[in-house]
């Protein structure tokens, strides 16, 4: 960088002279060949994490560090160090799943401690730990049988079948309880007998005719019910009612009309057997005649008509024969057409009442003011309202009227506006 030679500081390379008077008193000139070598600097921004190795020394703080040396001239050389650190991270979670766990794109099924390690903000590590427990879901199965419908988990079962009920085990996760269900139902049984003499059944034995039974118990512990339809004849007899539309044929014989037939045979026990008949044989007939009066249109029968005239419902009788019901309709219009304007007093004479343009039946009309007062009132559909009350012609204005008429057996009501001109 410098160099001091006879009381002068140099700073740059060239050649000098010092003049002086040597040990004889003589002139003496010494010549300074000189080269000035300039020492040197450095500097580095670091970025590191947890901790740095420069220069033979670990650094594990952020800061500016320098280092001295000596260059490539032989001069002194410092280097500077701005280091920045920046520290790895580290978490934990603990969770707890059923049957498996999802956890930064991997699937988990077991319990266990699980790492996963990514970078943090600063670039450096982060490590996670996961500490895992994996609860298993539980079932159970269960057998029953049963005479009789059982509740389970509160529902009734009345038929045999696989049944399941969902619920959470103490660690959350789902519990299936199955139930493999028997009904077994109790039983019956029905025995028909016809005898000419006494019959013994079950131990029992029976001389007359009637319902017996027998209580006992079935293969699968249930109540079993055998029933006994007994039928002891010395002869025996039967009587048959039928109603028909048409001849029959009974026994081989046919029959047009009505009456009580009888047929001897021999019945399966080898007694005498009577078959008696009772037959009735009906025709079509007329149920009725119906008049109705009906506004505008009437349903009947799954039909709905809007004109008058004379209709025909066939259907089936309490016999199973046809029967006709014949319907005389009168439909009446409800079609009226009412003024919306008059001129009453006019010299003209024309539209000088308000009336309904139709003869209706009951009919009935009130003509109120704004104040709801009615001032005019009659029964006479063409008699009309000449827009007085009280003997004088009213304001001119909007009035309110009111009709009531029969439409075949309704009764209408129909309200509206009048508007009195003069």
């Amino acid at each position: 960088d410098s160099f001091d030679w006879n009381g002068a500081t140099y700073t740059e390379s060239g050649t000098y002279t010092f003049s002086t008077t040597n040990a004889v008193g003589c002139d003496s000139t010494a010549t300074l060949n000189l080269i000035i070598n300039n020492s040197s600097t450095s500097s580095e921004d670091v970025t590191a994490c947890d901790s740095f190795d420069w220069n033979g020394a670990t650094y594990t703080e952020s800061g500016t560090y320098t280092f001295a040396t000596t260059n490539a001239v032989g001069c002194d050389s410092t280097a500077t160090l701005n280091l920045t650190i920046n520290n790895s991270s580290s978490s934990e979670d603990n969770a707890t799943a059923c049957d498996s766990f999802d956890w930064n794109g991997v699937t988990y099924t077991s319990t266990g401690t699980y790492t996963y390690t990514s970078t943090n903000s600063s670039g450096c590590d982060s490590i996670v730990t996961l500490n895992l427990i994996i609860n298993s879901p539980t079932s159970s199965t269960s057998s029953l049988s049963s005479c009789d419908p059982i509740t389970w988990n509160g529902q009734t079962y009345n038929s045999s079948g696989n049944y399941s009920f969902l619920t959470t085990n103490s660690n959350g996760c789902d519990s299936i309880a199955n139930l493999n269900l028997t009904i077994n139902p109790v039983s019956s049984s029905n025995t028909s007998l016809s005898s000419c003499v006494p019959v013994t059944w079950n131990g029992q034995t029976y001389t007359s005719s009637g319902n017996y039974y027998y209580l006992t118990t079935n293969t699968n512990g249930c109540d079993s019910t055998a029933n006994l339809s007994l039928t002891i004849n010395s002869t025996s007899s039967s009587t048959t009612t039928i109603n028909s539309c048409v001849p029959i044929t009974w026994n081989g014989q046919n029959y047009i009309s009505s009456g009580n037939y009888s047929y001897m045979t021999t019945n399966s026990n080898g007694c005498d057997s009577t078959a008696n008949l009772s037959l009735t044989v009906s025709s079509s007939s007329l149920n009725a005649n119906v008049s109705i009066d009906a506004c505008n249109e009437y349903y009947w029968n799954g039909y709905n008509y809007e004109n008058s005239g004379i209709y025909i419902y066939t259907t089936t009788n309490d016999l199973g024969c046809d029967s006709t019901i014949v319907l005389s309709l009168n439909i009446f219009e409800d079609e009226i057409f009412i003024p919306n304007t008059f001129t009453p007093n006019k010299t003209d004479n024309i539209n000088n009442r308000f009336y309904i343009h139709k003869d209706l039946t009951n009919f009935k009309m009130s003509i109120y003011n704004r104040w709801g007062e009615e001032i005019f009132y009659t029964e006479d559909g063409q008699l009309g309202w000449d827009g007085k009350y009280k003997n004088r012609i009213c304001q001119a204005g909007l009035y309110v009227w009111m009709i009531e008429y029969d439409c075949g057996k309704e009764s209408k009501i129909k309200t509206g506006y009048i508007n009195l001109l003069k």
